[in-house]
């Protein structure tokens, strides 16, 4: 297991390297989850691509520091792994809070970026109101208040009775973060507002959309994307909101095909 210490936190970190001059990948999960949404994924992605996942603060084994948890600092911390670990362009790779993440990175421009993934995330999820009410929820019963409310959102109607094993770890997954973190990453996610920015992204962007995504659906997808210079969007029909877990094939085909027309695979 390998470690680095970011900012305040000491962060889990796994990195593939790949062919000399690869790209790195780096992956950004959303709240709630760990670097494990992304094993499938990474197993159908091409070897000669290096690969980073890590867990955000109070997930998996990055440990629990919610002073300085906002949008800017969870950028700093993926900044700094990057700047540790990473060799030649880079290509974040973010799902729901991961984007936004990987959108704060592409707008400080201070990593050598080549190109952005964006996967079920938007450049505003849902509204302050309900990431409020979601927080209220917390303080007053814990994470179990919110456990399957949130698998509901993250999993297709099909996906949850054809896979249950798998919607019941995730839930379990869930219920392993840190309350204080995970409050905190819903205030991340109550302000995060990027869409006034989006004209600034001259990335080359994929976006991955899932076609039964209730949390972030496929229009506000196509909205952020109608907002950038150079994109593509795609649609996985009959996802819910966790791709990588639901549809990690597809996914992985989306990336792979995209990072070929960027000359980058």
């Amino acid at each position: 297991m390998s470690f680095l210490q970011c900012s305040s936190a000491v962060h889990y970190y796994r990195l593939r390297a790949g062919a000399q001059g690869a790209p790195t990948l780096a992956f950004i999960n959303g709240l709630g989850t760990d670097h494990r949404i992304w094993d499938d994924v990474l197993a159908a992605l091409p070897a000669s691509l290096s690969v980073l996942v890590y867990d955000l603060r109070g997930q998996g084994l990055t440990e629990p520091e919610s002073a300085g948890y906002d949008l800017g600092g969870l950028a700093s911390d993926v900044e700094q792994l990057l700047q540790r670990l990473a060799t030649g362009p880079i290509v974040p790779v973010g799902f729901s809070l991961g984007g936004l993440i990987a959108q704060e990175l592409a707008y400080r421009q201070r990593a050598p970026l080549r190109a952005l993934v964006l996967c079920a995330t938007g450049g505003r999820i849902g509204s302050a109101e309900v990431w409020q009410q979601r927080a209220e929820q917390v303080r007053q019963g814990g994470l179990p208040a919110v456990a399957d409310g949130s698998m509901e959102r993250w999993f297709s109607p099909e996906f949850r009775a054809q896979q249950p094993e798998l919607v019941r770890v995730h839930r379990r997954l869930l219920l392993g973060s840190d309350v204080s973190c995970y409050l905190a990453g819903l205030g991340v996610l109550a302000s995060a507002d990027l869409r006034a920015r989006a004209a600034e992204l001259a990335l080359p962007t994929l976006l991955v959309a899932g076609g039964g995504d209730v949390a972030t659906p496929p229009e506000g997808m196509r909205q952020l994307a109608a907002q950038l210079r150079d994109h593509r969007l795609e649609v996985l029909e009959g996802s819910g909101h966790l791709l990588s877990v639901e549809q990690p094939a597809a996914l992985a085909r989306c990336i792979t095909q995209f990072l070929k027309g960027q000359g980058l695979v």
